[in-house]
């Protein structure tokens, strides 16, 4: 009995671990929704950031905390008008011949 009360709980926990990242996939996918100019980052970062973690032989759990930092990362975007989220950057003026 209480091994099944146990994976039951394990399961429980696990589904939550799931729709906690789906949550914060949704943040993530809100701030690059916003700027097309970084489409894909939050993607690359967590990828990288990842590889790099576990290169260096982090334990499961402190990928899966790192996956999460490295999607909300860009959170602060969410609250910075499009007016300034989207101008032109600085490599873009240069590349278009303006300063």
């Amino acid at each position: 009995m209480n091994g099944r009360l146990l994976r039951v709980a394990q399961v429980e926990v696990a589904q939550i671990g799931r729709s906690y990242l789906e949550t914060v996939n949704v943040l993530a996918n809100t701030i690059e929704g916003r700027d097309a100019y970084t489409h894909g980052h939050v993607e690359r970062v967590a990828e990288y950031a990842r590889a790099l973690a576990g290169s260096l032989g982090w334990a499961p759990e402190h990928l899966r905390m790192l996956e999460f930092g490295a999607r909300l990362h860009d959170i602060g975007k969410i609250v910075i008008p499009d007016t300034i989220l989207k101008q032109t950057r600085g490599a873009d003026r240069r590349r278009n011949g303006k300063r």
